[in-house]
C-alpha cells in the first residue's frame, strides 16, 4: 500500500484511537495482543478484553474474533453456544466470513 510496515507506529495509532473510544483501536490492539506483535506480549485474555470493548459498540470484526476465541477456548473458557450468538451478531453487522459459516 506504499507504506512501510511499522508495528510500533501501528500500536501508537491504535492507542490514539482507543483514547478517542474508537472501536477500531480496540480491535487493532486486540489483534496485536493476540499475535504478540509490535513488542506487545502475546496474551489471549487481554486480546479478548480488547475485542469485548469494541464489541460494546457492535463492531462486527470484534464480535467475530470473540466468537472464534470462545469456539476454541483461547484465553477464555470454551463456550460454543455464546460463540454462535457472537457469529450471528457479526453476520448481522455485515461480517462476510460470519455470514457464510456453516
Amino acid at each position: 500500500w506504499g507504506v512501510e510496515k511499522n508495528e510500533s507506529e501501528a500500536i501508537r495509532q491504535f492507542e490514539k484511537a482507543i483514547a478517542l473510544k474508537e472501536p477500531g483501536g480496540y480491535v487493532g490492539m486486540g489483534f496485536m495482543t493476540y499475535h504478540g506483535m509490535g513488542g506487545v506480549e502475546k496474551d489471549f485474555g487481554k486480546a479478548f478484553a480488547f475485542y469485548a470493548k469494541a464489541a460494546e459498540s457492535g463492531d462486527a470484526q470484534a464480535l467475530f474474533n470473540m466468537g472464534e476465541m470462545l469456539r476454541v477456548g483461547e484465553g477464555v473458557e470454551q463456550d460454543k453456544a455464546r460463540a454462535f450468538q457472537l457469529f450471528s451478531a457479526a453476520a448481522a453487522g455485515g461480517h462476510f466470513k460470519a455470514m457464510h459459516m456453516k
